[in-house]
């Protein structure tokens, strides 16, 4: 009793301990700028399971994806957590440990069911078996990225439920094996609905639970045939419901993707495929040797054909793939563990290039489970076939197999520290990787350090001329050094890669306004409205361009259009101002300006345009504490202060006026204006002490 007590609870307890223990690091890291700052940092949409929050989660396609279970997850974390990334960790971590425990137990089954009949069977070998199974799955190292980066919660929580779904369908054949009437399949379904709402990729659980069926549960393929006997339909009859639950993720999965995927111009079709054949033998040459590991392998750009490494994958893959249905019947624990590895892997293999990496650690979450099983199985039939004696040698060996990945995963963590630690690791690894110095130039650029962000984006501009970002990049730092030439040149390039991209078309406006060239400027600020027609910002662009040319009415029309796409601009409301007072409606301008002040009391515009107009007003000592207000956000304005010293005069106080002119002639020694108006006080000054000293005489 104590012996089968210590198999059901200890084992699985040892599985969920030491996967917490490999990936308890993980609760010193912090978010990262790849994906973490959009889905998190920069977005208030997820915070919290509010009403508005709920109906975000539930229609959104944030950045290519529909999760709206991980988003819930997400949005608990915030509500427990804020914005600490600590506990968003925790709770990666403790799915993770929480799949390792059900894989566990459903590799217990499986094994269960595949050594079945097997006369040699010794006790408590399928629990050890499945125990090193299951850490083999949880502690190798191609599980960092999934549980390090907080982005991919999804792949934990859909692997939970994906775990799940298959333990009740096989908890489900059981049953009926046993005669018993049981409610699993209802489970199972149940959470394969769950798995494909937290990440679609689950889409291809149906076809695992046909190879299950296939083996170990024996219910196709064997003397009751493939879809002639009732058995077989009732097999495949049992997998139309998950079918249906497939088919509106698939749909809505591609509807999320329909704008993020690569054009076929830039990687053909042939390349494509060799791309899939390619991470197919990736993926497994990792698992067995996890080397070089890196959160971003970088793809080259414009190959339309693929490299002559790719045919090769593509004629192993297909040799393995033909050798193991041939040899089905004599190898059929390896087939389906082969089967299941490239049936999950389908959906990951970036065929559609959504994004510029030939591979990723994070999508052998899923696929892999079949090799950890496989391993599992063949301790099993290692142990029962050795020789008396070499059991604890198998036991040994396994745990330093368990703890070789364990160690490589306790190093590869803190590569997901923080920023900085990330990048710097992918340039270790793969030292031609643009995207990395494109990554780090903006960080620097972010830290306000413009010449060195530009030495990262010319490194990643040197390996890849065409990279869109990287020439955005450097057109954003020429622009706003006041090189509108030259920044024009960098637009154009980026635009020839990314030509609807809203932000390139928006900025590259707004340079070719600097170059006075407006008709062009107008038209690339037509096509950033028609790329996303609820932004405020091209518009206006559009009323300052308008502005300029003297077309007031039109350029009103354009402010107007801005600011009932964003009411909360309050650049918008202070062009408003402006052009409302040199047409002399004094009240609307101050409207827009108090309005302006209300939404950012911090707005120097703001506060300096409504000094002004206030000060040629009756109550004109309303204008001081603007023009104060001004000072305290930027003491470094000379016409500020000229403006303060005239009311100051206006008021009577001469000594806090002079003193505001001096500081005008402090900042700017050659400010005329101010210059005239501190002579033209020491003149009345000079004369006021004259009088008083004949009145004394």
């Amino acid at each position: 009793m104590p012996n089968k007590f210590i198999l059901r609870w200890g084992a699985p307890t040892v599985v969920a301990f030491v996967t917490a223990v490999v990936f308890f690091p993980v609760l010193k890291n912090g978010f990262v700028n790849w994906d973490d700052a959009a889905n998190f940092l920069q977005n208030l949409s997820y915070r919290g399971l509010g009403w508005p929050q709920l109906r975000w989660m539930w229609t959104t396609f944030h950045m290519g994806h529909y999760i709206p279970l991980s988003w819930m997850t997400l949005g608990l974390d915030y509500l427990l957590w804020g914005m600490n990334p600590f506990g968003y960790h925790l709770t990666n971590l403790l799915l993770h440990a929480a799949n390792a425990t059900v894989f566990y137990f459903l590799a217990t089954r499986l094994l269960r069911l595949g050594f079945r009949g097997d006369s040699s069977e010794g006790a408590g070998d399928i629990s050890w078996a499945a125990v090193f199974a299951a850490l083999l799955f949880s502690v190798h190292p191609l599980r960092v990225e999934s549980v390090a980066w907080i982005t991919e919660r999804r792949d934990v929580l859909s692997g939970f439920f994906y775990l799940l779904s298959i333990y009740y369908h096989v908890r489900a054949f059981e049953e009926n094996e046993t005669g018993g009437v049981s409610p699993h399949r209802r489970w199972s379904l149940f959470f394969y609905g769950l798995a494909l709402l937290s990440k679609s990729v689950a889409v291809t659980l149906p076809l695992t639970l046909v190879l299950l069926d296939i083996y170990p549960l024996r219910r196709l393929g064997g003397a009751d045939g493939w879809g002639w006997s009732p058995l077989a339909r009732r097999v495949w009859q049992e997998k139309g419901p998950y079918v249906l639950l497939a088919l509106p993720i698939a749909y809505v999965t591609v509807l999320a993707h329909r704008d993020i995927k690569a054009p076929l111009e830039y990687f053909g079709l042939l390349f494509r495929a060799g791309l899939v054949f390619y991470q197919m033998v990736f993926y497994l040459a990792k698992t067995v040797w996890p080397s070089g590991l890196s959160p971003l392998y970088e793809l080259p750009l414009n190959l339309e054909s693929p490299p002559g490494g790719y045919f090769l994958c593509a004629g192993g893959v297909v040799a393995v793939s033909v050798s193991l249905l041939v040899f089905f019947r004599r190898l059929p624990a390896v087939g389906v563990a082969w089967w299941h590895y490239v049936l999950a892997l389908l959906p990951m293999t970036n065929f559609l290039l959504i994004a510029p990496y030939r591979a990723a650690d994070r999508y052998t979450y899923l696929p892999c489970l079949s090799w950890a099983l496989l391993a599992g199985a063949g301790l099993v039939w290692w142990s029962r076939r050795s020789k008396p004696g070499r059991g604890a040698l198998l036991f040994w060996g396994a745990a330093g197999l368990v703890l070789f990945f364990g160690v490589r995963t306790w190093g590869q963590i803190p590569v997901w520290r923080d920023s900085n630690s990330l990048w710097t690791h992918v340039l270790r690894v793969e030292k031609k990787s643009a995207v990395a110095y494109d990554v780090l130039g903006r960080m620097f650029l972010d830290e306000g350090d413009p010449v060195r962000a530009a030495g990262f984006f010319q490194k990643a501009l040197e390996l890849r001329p065409g990279f869109g970002f990287a020439n955005a990049n450097m057109a954003r730092i020429l622009q706003e050094a006041g090189r509108p030439h030259d920044a024009s040149a960098y637009y154009q390039r980026a635009l020839a890669s990314l030509p609807n991209d809203f932000t390139l078309l928006n900025g590259y406006a707004t340079c070719l306004m600097e170059l006075n060239r407006s008709a062009e400027a107008k038209e690339f600020l037509g096509r950033a409205i028609a790329v996303r027609p609820t932004a405020a910002e091209p518009h206006y662009n559009l009323g300052m361009l308008l502005a300029g040319e003297g077309r007031d009415v039109e350029a009103l029309a354009a402010w107007r259009t801005a600011l009932d796409l964003d009411p909360a601009d309050v650049d918008v409301r202070v062009q408003i101002g402006l052009l409302l007072s040199r047409k002399g409606d004094l009240i609307g301008a101050v409207s827009h300006y108090r309005a302006a002040l209300d939404l950012n009391p911090a707005s120097l515009e703001a506060h300096y345009n409504l000094g002004m107009l206030l000060k040629q007003g009756a109550d004109w000592r309303t204008a001081f504490p603007h023009f104060r207000k001004a000072l305290e956000i930027n003491p470094r304005l000379p016409q500020v202060w000229l403006e303060l010293g005239d009311l100051y005069r206006k008021s009577g106080e001469i000594d806090e006026a002079a003193n505001a002119y001096r500081q005008a002639l402090a900042l700017n020694e050659r400010f005329q204006a101010a210059a005239v108006a501190l002579r033209s006080l020491q003149k009345k000054a000079g004369r006021a002490s004259s009088r008083g000293a004949h009145d004394g005489r």
